[in-house]
């Protein structure tokens, strides 16, 4: 797949299929990788183009810094050069920041707007959240890469017969660049957008995991501030929503973006 040279850095991309554009913005530390599953079950119908995020994956790291202001800019070079005038965007967790800020700076190109464990706000404001941001650079410090892989692995995929998820989750996180993960999460740390919600206009959906770290409240709090939102809650699913469980995120996506009504998606008992 190729590589755009964009705002100064190349960024790589995996496109598949035709159709209505489909973009896939991954999270912090992540890659096109995480989506392999929706670009193979959605592109029968969509143009799915999912990139890597600069700093990430297989594009290239950034020598201007990073900001969820830049990442946006980068959306939108990537929307010019592969001549979307409009497309249906989806970001999960750091891509759903990013997804916003497009969201917010480029209106007209946004069709349908997919929000997936994600927050509008990621400051911190208690003792609590600044407890929590110590901890991860903590972690991150003593233990590098490979121990914040393990830690971050467990809670992603807790259950016994999750074991080779997390096998490949720690393989493919821990190649991060401690710099650059330490840097993006600094950045996610100052944006804050949660008083422009009511200015989005597209119709929104918030999908929530109900073992995500934030909690379904919280999204419920910020979904009502668009004038178009609907949340939906994943059961028996924790923040990779779009990894542990593909097949119900998959139907709840393609609901969205067909019109239908959704429903939550209850775990089959």
């Amino acid at each position: 797949m190729p590589s755009l040279c964009l705002n100064g850095t190349s960024l790589y991309y995996e496109e598949l299929g035709t159709g209505v554009p489909l973009v896939l913005l991954h999270g912090l530390g992540s890659s096109s990788q995480d989506w392999r599953l929706q670009c193979r079950q959605l592109s029968d119908r969509y143009r799915v183009i999912a990139p890597d995020m600069r700093g990430h994956g297989r594009s290239v790291l950034s020598k201007t810094g990073y900001s969820i202001p830049q990442f946006a800019r980068d959306v939108q070079a990537l929307f010019d050069v592969l001549q979307l005038e409009k497309a249906h965007v989806v970001g999960l967790s750091m891509g759903g920041a990013i997804a916003l800020e497009f969201t917010l700076t480029f209106p007209e190109r946004v069709e349908r707007l997919i929000l997936v464990n994600t927050l509008p706000d990621f400051t911190p404001h208690s003792l609590l959240d600044y407890g929590r941001v110590f901890f991860r650079f903590s972690l991150l410090t003593l233990f590098g890469m490979k121990g914040w892989s393990r830690f971050l692995s467990k809670r992603l995929f807790p259950h016994p017969e999750q074991k080779a998820l997390r096998k490949g989750f720690v393989e493919k996180f821990s190649k991060n660049d401690p710099t650059v993960y330490r840097a993006v999460q600094s950045a996610l740390f100052v944006w804050n957008v949660e008083a422009r919600l009511p200015e989005i206009g597209c119709p929104v959906l918030v999908l929530a995991s109900d073992h995500d770290y934030w909690s379904v409240e919280r999204k419920a709090a910020y979904t009502a501030c668009f004038k178009n939102g609907q949340l939906r809650v994943v059961e028996n699913s924790a923040h990779a929503m779009p990894v542990d469980q593909p097949e119900r995120f998959n139907t709840l996506l393609r609901g969205f973006l067909e019109g239908r009504l959704l429903k939550d998606v209850k775990h089959d008992s």
